[in-house]
């Protein structure tokens, strides 16, 4: 009996004769060699776009609640919760005199030292964002996940599954506050158009965050896990 791979010619590569079967283990190794894992600037870039994605639609949930909550937001029953400021008594001025160059070190320290707790949280805030959000979305794909598919699971389907029903609840997420905007109320003072319009442009852009984070994913083949 013949091989079913017998008829295939065999080919010269740089004059050496090499066997379609060479040829086929060579591509399979070369497959195997591109499908890397992904490094972690791969993940890092992936990631970023996602934590992008997550602060816009936060953006998006606080511009619905403050147009379509607006009365509710603004009226008395609120003000009486918030306690009157009381009127400060007059402080006599305080004399440095030798101590104002200290006071004015201890000043500068304190500025330098607010400032960089400032940027070490604003460097922190897109990595917090984005953990928060995917721990929101996994939560909540993994509480609909047995409503979806009713049929018994193996570990490795149901958390296939769980991570495909993230990207929709991402979708659902961005859906709802721009649909919720008409019924922004006309106390905000704004035109409906100039509420769509703000809405719709937080909605597109994360949007178009989640869809490259989305095409991260597929190009660079990451791992599940590795995607917030």
């Amino acid at each position: 009996m013949s091989f079913p791979f017998s008829y295939l010619p065999d080919f010269h590569v740089r004059g050496t004769l090499v066997s379609p079967f060479a040829l086929l283990f060579l591509g399979s190794c070369y497959h195997k060699t591109m499908a890397k894992p992904a490094t972690h600037a791969q993940t890092a870039l992936t990631n970023t776009f996602g934590a992008l994605g997550y602060a816009s639609i936060l953006t998006q949930w606080l511009w619905a609640l403050v147009t379509v909550g607006y009365p509710l937001i603004t009226s008395d029953k609120w003000r009486l919760l918030i306690p009157k400021p009381t009127e400060p008594s007059p402080q006599q001025p305080i004399e440095l005199g030798v101590l104002s160059p200290v006071v004015t070190g201890i000043a500068i320290v304190f500025t330098l030292a607010v400032l960089a707790l400032t940027i070490y949280v604003l460097t922190k805030l897109p990595t917090t964002i984005g953990k928060t959000g995917h721990r929101v979305t996994q939560s909540t794909a993994t509480v609909i996940a047995p409503a979806v598919n009713h049929k018994k699971l193996s570990k490795k389907q149901r958390a296939t599954l769980t991570f495909t029903l993230t990207w929709w609840v991402k979708l659902v997420l961005i859906i709802v506050p721009f649909a919720a905007l008409r019924l922004a109320s006309p106390q905000t003072g704004l035109e409906p158009l100039v509420v769509l319009t703000i809405g719709g442009f937080c909605a597109a852009m994360s949007m178009l965050w989640i869809g490259i984070q989305y095409l991260c994913y597929k190009i660079l083949r990451l791992l599940p896990e590795q995607v917030w």
